[in-house]
């Protein structure tokens, strides 16, 4: 496996990358001119991007990408988790996109090593979701169809917004649907919390939130990170609450 991946660096060292575009995290990668040949690592990523007006430019995806319907027709070449790199090389990609709090953090960096351009997608709030449709748009080409879509997700949200405003009982209720086989979702007596991504701690993102029972911290699958570091800053804020590690 080393050999062919090796054997296929030429493919992506071979041209200028003609334009630099930046991801969700204010990256900034270098890619060339539209239209691209696209693999998405990600069923978010994957979705955004048909919104965005790129579909006809993923090549490649990853397992429990199916919406929209025509996402169901596009090459697996693996899960969230691992992905069968000797294909995702074969397929000479011009970028992968990626979810960074999620899939397998040393195959993103393999595929980097390789010099396969790596654009980093996330949606950590709903008005960040046009957004993030503008920035694939500009990546794919797209950028008509994207700001179409962004402004009609930037429509529907104000549309919420007002409605909800306006109501007399304030704040609405809300049904977490944890999973749907079968439907249940938590209640009063459940303990929440946030589960985020490696290597970070929830007390990053939210700490005096009433619905916050205890914090998380998660090393990113590494070995030897020091995860009671995490645990002992936690400690150290007001309210003190408890930390579990998620590995």
């Amino acid at each position: 496996m080393t050999m062919g991946l090796s054997a296929s660096l030429g493919v992506y060292g071979t041209g200028p990358l003609a334009r630099t575009v930046t991801d969700d995290l204010g990256r900034e990668v270098d890619v060339h001119d539209p239209p691209l040949r696209i693999v998405s690592l990600a069923p978010g990523a994957t979705e955004m991007l048909f919104a965005a007006g790129a579909g006809g430019e993923l090549i490649a995806t990853v397992q429990y990408s199916d919406e929209p319907p025509a996402a169901r027709r596009v090459p697996r070449i693996g899960d969230v988790v691992t992905v069968d790199m000797e294909r995702l090389v074969a397929l000479g990609p011009d970028v992968v996109i990626a979810w960074p709090a999620g899939g397998n953090p040393a195959q993103r960096a393999r595929i980097g090593a390789l010099h396969i351009p790596v654009y980093e997608q996330e949606v950590l709030r709903l008005a960040d979701i046009p957004l993030s449709v503008r920035r694939l748009g500009m990546l794919a080409g797209t950028e008509p169809q994207a700001c179409r879509a962004a402004h009609d997700i930037e429509t529907r949200l104000a549309a919420l917004k007002a409605t909800y405003a306006a109501a007399a009982s304030g704040r609405p209720s809300v049904l977490l649907q944890v999973w749907n086989r079968p439907i249940y979702t938590v209640g009063g007596r459940h303990l929440m919390t946030f589960h985020t991504w490696g290597p970070h701690a929830s007390s990053e993102y939210v700490h005096d939130e009433t619905w916050l029972d205890f914090h998380t911290c998660q090393s990113g699958h590494k070995r030897n990170r020091e995860n009671w570091r995490f645990i002992e800053a936690d400690y150290a804020r007001t309210p003190t609450r408890p930390c579990m590690d998620m590995e």
